[in-house]
């Protein structure tokens, strides 16, 4: 018996250390297409609520590749304003899209779980491959059926957490009434073979 005890409070202990690296909060991506002048992106977050020990800054990684380190709390470049990259973390593999986190990294080279990921679709490409949609999604806020006004194809819905939340090979609407509320994400490719992104409310 008290092996016992001895042994469910080392455990105990263990997982309170573990669990005080806490991680990054508040991942965002936001990303606009501004054509042949190039994208406005901006990566970011807000730094642990109760940092395990001397925060140091923050890693960045591309699916599992690490990108850089780096201690401000945004990753970004603008066309009108600045960067702080070097316009490269878009661009990844052969231009295939990708699950972006960030952890927090602490004295001693301790580094924190990610608790949240977000998408980068491959079109952040600055080619002509992306385009605004000329088909609008309607209605828009919408409360039960989506439609596009033509049959659609390769339809993926994300959240703003880059989860996926439904994929269908073709349609012309979405049935979202399970849906919860919020703001989504949404890729398709028209009949014309063009990659669209578009976005749209739950209500």
């Amino acid at each position: 018996m008290k092996n016992f005890f001895t042994l469910l409070f080392t455990s105990i202990l263990m997982q309170l250390a573990f669990s005080q690296i806490n991680p990054i909060q508040n991942l965002l991506w936001e990303y606009e297409y501004l054509g042949t002048d190039g994208e406005n992106y901006a990566l970011y977050w807000d730094e642990p609520e109760n940092p395990h020990n001397e925060l140091l800054g923050y890693n960045i990684y591309r699916n599992n590749d690490f990108y850089r380190f780096q201690v401000e709390t945004v990753l970004f470049c603008t066309i009108e304003f600045d960067c702080n990259d070097d316009n490269g973390f878009p661009f990844y593999g052969n231009g295939e899209s990708f699950y972006a986190h960030v952890t927090a990294v602490y004295e001693g080279g301790i580094e924190s779980e990610y608790i949240d990921s977000v998408f980068v679709d491959e079109p952040l490409l600055t080619t002509n491959d992306i385009r605004t949609s000329k088909l609008k999604i309607y209605p828009n806020p919408v409360q039960k059926t989506l439609y596009f006004g033509e049959k659609v194809f390769k339809i993926s819905i994300f959240d703003l957490n880059g989860k996926i939340i439904q994929s269908v090979s073709k349609a012309d609407f979405i049935d979202v009434s399970d849906f919860l509320k919020g703001n989504y994400i949404i890729f398709y490719t028209n009949s014309k073979g063009e990659k669209i992104e578009d976005r749209f409310i739950k209500k």
